[in-house]
Formats: C-alpha cells, structure tokens, sequence
C-alpha cells in the first residue's frame, strides 16, 4: 500500500465495537515467536494492544512482520485475565491469509487446536479476521497462532490479536482525536514526499523544519528496487512547501534495510539533537547486526551512525 503522509502529526487511535457485556482482550505479553524483521518496528512486540495499523492496511513498521517472506512461522501471546473465548480475532494488516492453525493454551499449558485452516493468497491487502468456535469449556491464557508463508508472494503482517466471550464481530474502527474534533485541519503531502512507493514512518525533526521518512524498494534507494528500506527526507521551504524529498545517502543508508526511530532534542532551542536508528551499523555501514545506533547533529550536520553496544540485549529475531 502506498503510505499517504498527511503530517498534522495527530495520532489514530483505535477502539473495539462491544457491547451487552461483552468481554473483549487483546494480547497483553509474547511467549514466543519464530522471527521478527527488527527488535523495534515490525518486532514481535508491536502484535500487543489494539489495533495501531487496521483499518490501514500494507507494509507499517507497528504490525508484526516476521523477518523473511515464504516461511513458516509462529508467534504465542498471552492475556490478562484468562477466559472462556467464542471468538478470535486477528488483526491480519498486510497480505492475509498465510494462518493454517490456531493453538489455545490453558492456564496450566494444556493445549487446543482451535481451527485448521488452508493458507492461500487472496485479492485482499488486509483484513479483520474473525474466528468463531464454540464456547470453550475451559479458559484461554494464551493463543498460538502459525502460519506458512509460502503461499503468499511477499511477507506478512499482524497487527493484533484479541479474544471474547462474545460472537459479536471484533471490528477496528477509527475514533477520531479530540484535537481533530476541535477543527484541526490535516492535508495530504504533495508528489514532492509521497510517492508510489511505501512511504513509511514519518518523523520531523526538533525544530519541525525538517521530515524523515523510510522508502521500499523505491529506484533511488541506493540498493535500488530490490532495496528494502532507505532513509529519506524532505526539508520545509521559506513558503511554507515541502522541498522534493532526497536519499540521505551512503552515509546511513546501505543494502540493508534502513530507517529511524526517534529524533531527540537534547538543548531548549533544538540545535542539539540525537537522532535513534535501527539496527546497529558496523564497519562503516557495511556490516548490520540488530540493535540500534545514534547520530548527533553537530552544526547542522549528523555525524556517521555509531551503534550503541546494550548489555544483556537478547534478540530472538
């Protein structure tokens, strides 16, 4: 899917359809996962909570995507409070339908084959998945789910899974801010930013002057098409434009997948800033290892990412 910025910079928060008592969890903890693309986007941990990506659907850095396509895999969540389910609901963000078994977990670990299924592509770049059984005689702790992905032509997303005692349908559904509601105004990005490409996980810096933002196997990554993921960025003009976005070059960006998470203020006035990037980078970026790496911006110029060596970090990915 072609990520439309529309940077007002509000965020989408998203509720559940309940009602007439209706017990509704979305997983709250992971017990175990085959892969995840990186520690932080895309990682097994961005599964937890409601849905952040549906009813948006394609590739989106806060859905679970495990770290190569055509592939088994498998992710188990727990939640809360243990219950008696009717329903499953799987938040399938990005090319659906690679699920072939469902797995339910007592409390005490004694397992349940929910539902078997056939994985298959389909004409469809998303979906609420809604799964539906007969009311368990015991309570649910936990939910595997395994899928195959060697039906599927590319990889897969998950964005979230919940469980109730309801047949009532678990559907995302868009809540809209208050700040919105208080007459914000949003507006589309021109063809200077947004492309036809995957253009993902916006972020501006300190001083609002200037959009970062990662790009897919766009032509101008520097791996070109088959590049997945460069750093891009776009600076504000004195009219007010955002100027023809640009590749942030060799410097950051490599054959590997490339992208920020955060950009820091570290001086009141903005000119200091640290800028978090994904993945460590090693010999001059030549070498990746999962982890992260920072930049500062010394004036006006960021320096060369350095990777941030964190004691105990265990990467199961």
């Amino acid at each position: 899917m072609n990520k439309r910025f529309s940077f007002s910079l509000f965020l989408l928060a998203f509720t559940l359809t309940s009602s007439f008592g209706q017990t509704v969890q979305w997983a709250s903890k992971v017990i175990e996962f085959s892969s995840e693309l990186t520690p932080i986007q895309y990682s097994a941990q961005q599964i937890l909570g409601k849905p952040n990506v549906l009813p948006a659907t394609g590739q989106n850095p806060n859905a679970w995507t495990p770290d190569k396509p055509k592939r088994k895999e498998f992710i188990r969540v727990g939640f809360e409070k243990p219950i008696q389910i009717q329903q499953i609901a799987i938040a399938e963000s990005n090319n659906p339908s690679a699920l072939f078994k469902i797995t339910a977990y007592e409390e005490n670990g004694k397992e349940h084959v929910i539902q078997t299924l056939n994985p298959q592509a389909i004409p469809l770049k998303g979906r609420m998945r809604n799964i539906f059984v007969e009311k368990t005689i015991y309570k649910v702790a936990s939910i595997r789910l395994d899928f195959d992905g060697a039906a599927l032509s590319d990889y897969f997303s998950i964005d979230a899974i919940a469980i109730t005692d309801s047949k009532l349908p678990i559907a995302a559904i868009v809540n809209i801010p208050e700040l919105m509601a208080k007459g914000l105004i949003t507006d589309h990005l021109d063809a200077n930013v947004n492309s036809e490409y995957d253009d993902l996980n916006g972020i501006l810096s300190p001083d609002g002057k200037t959009l970062y933002f990662s790009r897919r196997n766009h032509p101008g990554n520097m791996g070109g098409v088959n590049d997945k993921e460069d750093i891009w960025f776009s600076t504000l003009d004195a009219n007010g434009k955002w100027t023809l976005a640009q590749n942030m070059g060799p410097k950051f960006n490599n054959e590997y997948p490339n992208f920020i998470n955060a950009i820091t203020s570290v001086t009141p006035d903005g000119k200091a800033a640290v800028m978090v990037l994904g993945n460590q980078y090693l010999n001059g970026g030549k070498k990746m290892l999962a982890g992260m790496s920072i930049s500062n911006n010394v004036n006006g110029e960021w320096t060369a990412p350095k990777a941030v060596k964190i004691e105990n970090d265990y990467n199961y990915s």
